[in-house]
């Protein structure tokens, strides 16, 4: 069997988390096997690394050059290819890193390369089978990989469960001088942090910006009830400035502010030279001129009148588009909420299940469950209870009263989670299941929650005979929700 190493990831003097998925990925492929740790750097950190892995690992091999003070794919890839065997199985976490070091690695070590890898099958001859996602998640691909002349894996962190064991007494190897001298076409210079504001977004995974469409201050509440539900932040895509429905209000205000409306009064020259000549015979002057005062004075308050119900009338109507606008808004900005929570939640299935062959006394299955989504499920609950039931009925089969429970806790998007169920009936079932003339029919219950608290419920139903080379599903009781 080739041998396995491992390249271990580490910042500022701790090694990342993958380092002990690896060691677990590694017994994936070879029970026996004691995979070698890779760490590559400069300095004290770099001890101390290697000193924490020696609990993980049988034997650490330290390369220090000075050149790798900084991680640099290209020099770490020249190095690596310097000092490990031909036809050995290199494990690399599957993050930035590890996407611009594995692919020319492989070439250099004229071995074969696979990413994104999810889970370990075994070995078949010389063909590794591993399990792969494509389009988007939505297709588990079963692929078969050579390793007769090694491979470089690409494994997704958090796939893999660090197994539990004694701690070990590895031993770290120098290979710093093996390397020999590393130049490459890039270099690191510096690193420039920009300068944080009132919200620091490196400080956070997901932000909500808003920008002139949010139109009112008060609508940034909607977009901040979107964040908190999110966990993320508000941020604005651009410099603030007027939203427009503001700056019509206030063009109308002005508008109105710079009318040249006027109300002639009593006294007002206007008025007094436009006063008619009038006979001596007729009404007192006084008499006159108090009712043409207030007929002027009925006109201007009508006048005022009409202008004030005009304005009202136009501002209510305001008042309506803005409240339309807002509850459209809102409305839209709950859609993207729930849009955003169901693109964004975990999707817990069964992958595979396999009938064990039975026994004197029972039998049982192998079920394979798998996170599909995009984040993790929370307080995984499976619940299973098989029954001997009739082979006419196994399509009709009533839905059984399942309440115990077992936790599997957490399982990270890719993860799958494997356990065993067994079943123990008399010799005479055993008998008819062998003879073909029962079936053992498999109920499922799993629940879970997403990461915004939401519960969801998987129910699988399958059944099996002697006859059928697989298991089948059955008429009834699937569901995804």
């Amino acid at each position: 069997m080739a041998r396995i190493f491992a390249y271990i990831v580490h910042k500022s003097g701790v090694a990342d988390d993958s380092a002990a998925e690896l060691a677990a990925a590694a017994r994936k492929i070879d029970a026996n096997a004691s995979p070698v740790a890779v760490v590559i750097g400069w300095g004290a950190e770099l001890d101390a690394v290697c000193e924490s892995l020696r609990s993980f690992y049988t034997e650490v091999w330290k390369v220090a050059n000075q050149a790798i003070a900084y991680p640099n794919a290209e020099l770490v890839r020249k190095a690596l290819v310097n000092i490990l065997p031909r036809e050995s199985i290199v494990l690399v976490p599957h993050a930035h890193f590890g996407i611009d070091l594995s692919p020319g690695l492989s070439i250099k070590l004229n071995a074969a390369f696979v990413s994104d890898v999810l889970a370990i099958e075994g070995i078949d001859g010389t063909a590794l089978k591993l399990v792969r996602q494509e389009f988007g998640g939505q297709v588990s691909a079963h692929v078969h990989c050579d390793i007769s002349s090694g491979a470089v894996l690409n494994l997704r962190p958090g796939a893999f469960k660090p197994q539990e064991s004694a701690p070990l007494n590895g031993v770290v190897v120098d290979k710093s001088a093996e390397v020999g001298a590393l130049t490459a076409g890039r270099r690191y210079l510096e690193t420039v942090v920009p300068e944080a504001g009132d919200v620091d977004i490196t400080k956070h995974a997901v932000l909500v910006s808003v920008g002139r469409g949010i139109q009112e201050q008060d609508n940034i509440a909607i977009a901040q009830e979107l964040a908190d539900a999110l966990g993320a932040a508000v941020s604005c895509s651009r410099l603030g400035s007027t939203p427009p429905a503001l700056e019509h209000q206030a063009q109308d205000d002005g508008d109105l502010k710079s009318s040249d409306s006027k109300v002639l009064l009593h006294g007002d020259p206007i008025a007094d030279v436009s006063m008619p000549i009038v006979h001596p015979k007729t009404k007192p002057a006084w008499y006159r001129r108090c009712k043409a005062t207030d007929w002027i004075t009925a006109v201007a308050t009508m006048t005022m009148t009409v202008a004030v119900t005009c304005f009202g009338i136009a501002f209510q109507k305001q008042i309506k588009n803005a409240t339309a606008q807002l509850t459209q808004s809102e409305t839209s900005m709950r859609a993207m909420q729930g849009q955003v929570r169901a693109d964004e939640r975990a999707w817990v299935g069964l992958i595979e299940a396999v009938a064990q062959p039975l026994t004197a006394n029972g039998g049982g299955f192998t079920i394979k469950l798998q996170n599909t989504g995009k984040t993790p499920a929370l307080d995984l609950q499976i619940s299973d209870v098989i029954t001997i039931a009739d082979i006419d009925q196994s399509a009709e089969l009533p839905e059984q009263n399942i309440t115990a429970r077992n936790p599997a806790g957490t399982l990270m998007p890719g993860a799958v989670f494997t356990t065993d169920v067994w079943f123990k009936t008399s010799p005479d079932a055993v008998s008819s299941l062998t003879h073909d003339q029962l079936s053992a029919v498999n109920f499922i219950h799993i629940t879970y929650k997403d990461v915004f608290q939401a519960p969801h419920t998987t129910k699988v139903c399958f059944y099996w005979r002697s006859s059928l080379p697989r298991v089948k599903p059955c008429g009834a009781y699937n569901e995804l929700n």
